[in-house]
């Protein structure tokens, strides 16, 4: 999956930087969001001596809000940023394959997440914060509607890492990023944890100034 979208994370990263103004970033803003998820879990329960086993992994479409002050502190040329932001998703698709080769599909799932950020930036020389690369982590928790006929709660949280680079213009400021988890734990109503969960997520957002 990482492979599929490596060119188009580093067209989004990396494209050209002219047009982008120089100004300060300091300040709180709000935020919009839109890009594409993908969640997994591993999922085992006890029945009478033999387990059943669930692996399922969701994807779709996602939108997220949230606010964020940036350059909250700074030290040097290094900046740090906080903030939240709420997730997302409708159409969510499905994939599971469980104990005895049973496989399902379904298009009709939700998701519903929220995010604490904390992130570090540098600050180039003479740059006043046009172009800041950032790295961050925080803790975050998704709810995941399977939909369908036979729709279940799943549930996905843990402790996530973000990699982007802001490029503000006047008082607006376009970032397109990543998120991943990396450590994380996950459960559904009615079966527990028996591997990692995965968590990735890219998207762009544009935050404005107040």
């Amino acid at each position: 999956m990482f492979l599929k979208l490596y060119p188009s994370l580093l067209f989004l990263l990396f494209f050209p930087t002219f047009i982008f103004a120089q100004a300060g970033r300091k300040g709180a803003y709000g935020n919009l969001a839109i890009g594409y998820g993908t969640y997994s879990l591993d999922l085992y329960a006890y029945a009478g001596g033999r387990d059943l086993y669930n692996d399922q992994t969701f994807s779709g479409l996602i939108l997220s809000l949230g606010v964020e002050k940036k350059s909250a502190w700074q030290k040097n040329k290094l900046a740090f940023d906080v903030g939240g932001e709420m997730t997302g998703g409708l159409g969510i698709k499905s994939d599971i394959k469980g104990s005895g080769n049973i496989e399902g599909q379904s298009k009709g799932g939700y998701a519903l997440g929220i995010k604490g950020l904390f992130k570090m930036g540098y600050l180039f020389p003479k740059n006043e914060g046009a172009i800041v690369p950032l790295i961050g982590m925080g803790p975050y928790f998704n709810y995941i509607n399977s939909g369908g006929e036979n729709a279940e709660a799943n549930y996905i949280y843990g402790l996530q890492a973000s990699l982007g680079v802001d490029f503000k213009v006047k008082r607006l400021v376009l970032t397109p990023e990543i998120h991943f988890g990396l450590a994380s734990w996950g459960s559904s109503d009615e079966m527990e944890q028996n591997g990692q969960p995965g968590m990735f997520e890219i998207k762009v957002k544009i935050a404005k100034q107040f």
